[in-house]
């Protein structure tokens, strides 16, 4: 594997072509019920580097709203026994497509919650704390860093003999291609395959389809649909 990937970057600078590489993705996220207990859910996501751009976004079936049954055992304080009772919660899977353009420090989301919004917008860097903690994963000598971002902090593991600064979703800024991302809430992605190609250079397309919004102003419309579905996931919760 290290011998093809030092050939096909060799032939990427003789032959004038520009590195192309394509990474599926799972995605494994997790759910917590009124409860605390966790239940997880997973789909699947593609990478495509060219570059300083790569393009990431959801591939195959992609549900918007997953009804999912949770189990749970609830004591009776005044009999003493304990019960397992079964409840459908609602999950809400946001649609988002990324664009980077590492080079020019620019990113382009497209986020699909009820309509298509876009956003435009700097590129932020992330702040990482590298640390030498190694494993392997899919064959590859994998570096550990936590990253901050907001007010939670994330795991990533990082690849440094695939030289790109992308990663999953909006994960980016590491000296090396991201395979796997470990978040507080038990979520986790982590790389299925990845296939190395060289072709003609071109430009990746970003998404252009949906209402163009600055990022403050969509994250108001987001709080008031959280905040709506949240109702609506208590007031199933009682009516059952």
């Amino acid at each position: 594997m290290k011998i093809f990937i030092q050939i096909f970057f060799y032939l990427a600078v003789v032959k004038g072509y520009t590195q192309n590489i394509n990474i599926t993705y799972v995605i494994d996220k997790g759910a917590k019920d009124f409860h605390g207990q966790h239940t997880k859910h997973t789909y699947e996501a593609a990478l495509s580097i060219l570059g300083d751009e790569s393009f990431y976004k959801p591939v195959g079936e992609f549900k918007e709203k997953e009804e999912i049954s949770l189990l749970y055992n609830e004591k009776d304080k005044e009999t003493g026994y304990t019960y397992t009772s079964n409840i459908w919660q609602t999950i809400q899977n946001t649609y988002i497509e990324y664009y980077f353009n590492h080079k020019k420090k620019e990113q382009i989301s497209l986020i699909r919650k009820e309509k298509a919004y876009l956003i435009k917008e700097p590129l932020e860097p992330i702040h990482w704390k590298i640390t030498t903690t190694k494993k392997l994963l899919e064959n590859y000598v994998c570096t550990k860093a936590i990253g901050k971002i907001e007010n939670h902090f994330v795991v990533a593991w990082f690849a440094p003999k695939i030289t790109t600064m992308a990663g999953p979703e909006g994960y980016h800024g590491l000296p090396g291609l991201i395979l796997m991302i470990e978040k507080p809430d038990q979520s986790t992605i982590r790389m299925k395959s990845i296939v190395f190609d060289s072709i003609k250079a071109k430009k990746l397309t970003p998404p252009s389809k949906g209402v163009l919004i600055e990022r403050a102003a969509f994250e108001t419309i987001q709080k008031e649909q959280d905040e709506k579905q949240a109702i609506q996931d208590a007031t199933n919760f009682f009516n059952d």
